[in-house]
């Protein structure tokens, strides 16, 4: 019932405005007091009883002759009825019970008497009084009347048992006021004693949900973390010896590598993306790692970029070092690489980025679910949940590059300030 009037009438407002009422909530609008007191029109107490309440709240108020009209009709209609509830004629029948009967042959009239009561005005058959002879059981006036019972009617010996109410603070008047469900009270009694426990909830609840898809569905933590292990050490393998051999050797057509490698950054990624998949479909590489780092194996941005910082770099030092006989790859690894570290940084949080955000080619190559990445499956999560689950989803993948960044803040700042000095 309450669920009925907060769809017809949306808001507590709404409902006072139209019947003058001044009730605080539209939990307060039991269906004894509208059928009692009429505070909603009769045609909205009838859809509800013969529309959204189950039959077994129904209480029928039905004389015997219309009873038996309803029998004659059902025995007219199909005349084994008789035989099969083992009745010779149907006024022999009795009228059920106010509420329905435990008796299995009584039931199955007493149900059927019900449904023709749902039909509505239009197909009721001439004998059915239709609202006139139903009324509603309500577990309330049980519930009342056995505390009069109990208490002898006495509201004083009711409020010594019970105390006054959690959200009133005060005693019962009558027992008219007694709630069954005091739905008030049971909301303050409840957040009181869990209000921890209810600000957990809505706090973290939608986070531990997204942590539990991800963790219990897949391998999408494992794939991104090998990924992204994966391609820093290619970044800052590749790159930075390629761009070591363009600066140490001095070589004539260094700067035609450089423009070529430069030119692929001419061209979107979605450009390379189907010549790649292509190329690592005939290689047999899909669905596996190599699909995923292949083709981000160099960069050429990277190599252009560490290039220029080893250009800058004093040519003493690799004459003295050479002077004692160190070989290149000492001096690449001894020299060159500690002198770039915040280089390496910037290059190193460039892949990670990279590789935690790749969601179209990774999908793209990688289509088996037991490979997908951390952003393909976030993508699968958003469209499973909805939008208060994806604000969350998307809170949680930030946090990760959060962390990197401001862990690699100094490193990153030192990365643009010191190429700037020669």
């Amino acid at each position: 019932w309450w669920k009925f009037t907060r769809f017809l009438y949306i808001s507590i407002e709404r409902f006072n405005d139209t019947y003058g009422t001044n009730l605080n909530s539209l939990v307060d609008v039991y269906l004894d007091d509208a059928i009692k007191f009429g505070v909603t029109p009769r045609e909205d107490i009838e859809k509800f009883v013969f529309e959204k309440c189950n039959s077994m709240y129904y209480e029928l108020h039905t004389k015997t002759n219309t009873w038996n009209k309803f029998l004659k009709e059902i025995y007219d209609e199909i005349p084994e009825k008789s035989r099969k509830y083992s009745f010779k004629k149907y006024c022999e029948i009795y009228p059920p019970a106010e509420r329905f009967p435990t008796n299995t042959q009584h039931y199955a009239l007493w149900t059927r008497y019900i449904n023709q009561m749902k039909l509505g005005t239009n197909g009721l058959p001439v004998y059915v009084r239709k609202f006139n002879e139903v009324k509603i059981w309500s577990p309330i006036k049980e519930y009342k009347n056995f505390l009069k019972k109990r208490y002898n009617g006495n509201i004083d010996k009711l409020n010594e048992a019970y105390g006054p109410t959690y959200v009133m603070g005060r005693l019962y008047k009558s027992f008219d006021e007694i709630e069954l469900f005091p739905i008030p009270d049971i909301m303050f009694y409840d957040f009181v004693k869990k209000h921890k426990q209810i600000m957990r909830t809505y706090i973290f609840g939608n986070y531990s949900t997204v942590i539990n898809y991800i963790a219990l569905h897949g391998h999408s933590l494992w794939v991104t973390l090998i990924f992204i292990v994966l391609c820093i050490a290619s970044s800052l393998t590749i790159n930075p010896m390629a761009a070591y051999a363009l600066s140490r050797f001095r070589l004539t057509y260094a700067n035609k590598i450089l423009i070529f490698f430069l030119a692929t950054m001419a061209f979107p990624a979605e450009v390379a993306m189907i010549p790649n998949f292509l190329m690592i479909r005939d290689l047999g590489l899909l669905n596996t790692f190599g699909a995923l780092v292949l083709p981000g194996l160099a960069n050429g941005f990277g190599i252009f970029l560490l290039k220029g910082f080893f250009d800058s770099l004093p040519p003493e030092l690799y004459e003295a070092a050479l002077i004692d006989g160190a070989s290149e790859w000492k001096m690449f690894y001894s020299i060159t690489l500690p002198l770039c570290k915040p280089i390496l940084a910037v290059m190193a949080l460039g892949a990670f980025t990279g590789a935690y955000g790749a969601f179209m080619f990774a999908f793209l190559v990688c289509q088996d679910k037991s490979m997908w990445t951390l952003m393909v499956f976030l993508y699968q999560f958003q469209q499973e949940y909805g939008n208060f689950m994806i604000m969350a989803s998307l809170v949680l993948s930030a946090i990760p590059t959060l962390i990197v960044f401001i862990l690699c803040q100094r490193v990153i700042l030192r990365g643009i300030v010191i190429p700037t000095f020669k």
